[in-house]
């Protein structure tokens, strides 16, 4: 599970978008049937990017207005991954890289984690691709007209895995659009019938949900995501039939209205009202459908909205501790020395030496820092 932290940030620039070069033309059963040998009834979930779409200079703004419409600090070491990422998606670009899918598998759960497969062109160095994902998985290796990425024990697996037909995901990525990337659960027969005999039924306050709702209501999900010209998305839950996506809504409008009348959650988000409006998903036939973007909402100042309060609260209670703890610190001392620290420490000539702060280090547990000055 080591290389979920180093995966995080390639994951992450995966769904934001640019027309960087020429894009080739959308074709969904083109992209599954890359996939396709790669896939079993194990399989619930597949990720595709174009990642020459990608504009970082973008995802930087994009990151920046949030962060400032949300009051948060973008700091040195959040800068410092998004260079590594830039210089990532160049020389995977420059090595003829474009597409990526990351797979997730039940088989590889919780060993390890997804594995990544790189279709190769002819004119593409398998090799320098195979390079660039040496230090977030276990393998990195160049198979035929492919390169595999993921631990060891997945690649042993797909040695001798036989693939399953999995239809369903040319649909989905149908649905999901010509994003720059596209994002689809795909729960197997298999998976539902485990839904089905598993999951217990919920209280009737959250929409009285049971294995069977969720089993006929989620065939696929798929969603869409692009930043430029602004950040847009959108969602797609494939129903049985009518009636069962009818019912998986009813369920999701009912556990929003109860998660809006419990007291702690208005606390850590007091715009919950918008949250809710935001992910309640449109009946239309057998299908719930949520839609993101500059015509039907203003994402970036949304998540800004919703990130400010907790993001506020968070750093009131951060400020609430430092001063108990400073107090405490004053206590101590006092106790030590039977007065409370002067303002600063001074030499014989009167020039001023290390002030109060330092003098109290030693309270607040920062003794070798003190023994420095």
């Amino acid at each position: 599970m080591r290389m979920f932290p180093r995966i995080t940030s390639v994951l992450a620039i995966m769904c934001s978008a640019s027309t960087a070069l020429a894009a080739e033309p959308f074709d969904p059963a083109a992209r599954a049937a890359v996939i396709a040998p790669y896939l079993d009834d194990q399989t619930f979930a597949v990720i595709h990017a174009d990642i020459t779409r990608i504009d970082a200079a973008a995802i930087r703004k994009q990151i920046a207005d949030v962060a400032a419409a949300a009051g948060i600090n973008v700091g040195n070491d959040q800068k410092a991954a998004m260079a590594q990422a830039e210089d990532w998606i160049a020389n995977f670009t420059k090595a003829g890289g474009r597409d990526l899918y990351v797979v997730v598998s039940v088989a590889d759960i919780p060993r390890s984690g997804p594995f990544v497969i790189v279709p190769v062109g002819r004119e593409g160095d398998p090799r320098a691709i195979a390079a660039l994902f040496s230090g977030i998985f276990e393998v990195g290796e160049p198979r035929g007209d492919v390169v595999f990425a993921g631990s060891k024990s997945t690649a042993e697996r797909l040695k001798t895995m036989t693939p399953s037909p999995r239809p369903e995901l040319a649909a989905a990525l149908a649905a999901a659009g010509d994003t720059a990337a596209q994002f689809v659960l795909m729960p197997s027969d298999d998976h539902r019938r485990v839904l089905r005999e598993m999951l217990p039924r919920l209280p009737s306050e959250f929409g009285g949900m049971s294995g069977d709702v969720l089993a006929d209501g989620v065939v696929w999900v798929a969603k869409g995501v692009d930043l430029t010209p602004h950040l847009s998305a959108n969602v797609v839950i494939q129903s049985k039939d009518a009636a069962a996506a009818a019912a998986l809504g009813q369920v999701i409008a009912s556990g929003l209205n109860a998660l809006g009348q419990i007291q702690e959650v208005r606390k850590i988000v007091p715009d919950f009202d918008v949250l809710a409006r935001t992910v309640t998903p449109e009946l239309v036939d057998d299908q719930l459908r949520l839609a993101f973007g500059e015509e039907s909402l203003d994402l970036t100042k949304t998540i800004a909205a919703l990130l400010a309060p907790p993001l506020s609260a968070a750093r009131g209670r951060k400020c609430m501790n430092h001063l108990k703890t400073l107090g405490l610190a004053m206590h101590n001392y006092y106790d030590v020395h039977k007065r409370l620290p002067a303002s600063a420490s001074y030499n014989a000539e009167g020039g001023k030496l290390l002030s109060w702060r330092v003098h109290i280090l030693p309270y607040i547990d920062e003794s070798k820092l003190y023994k420095e000055f």
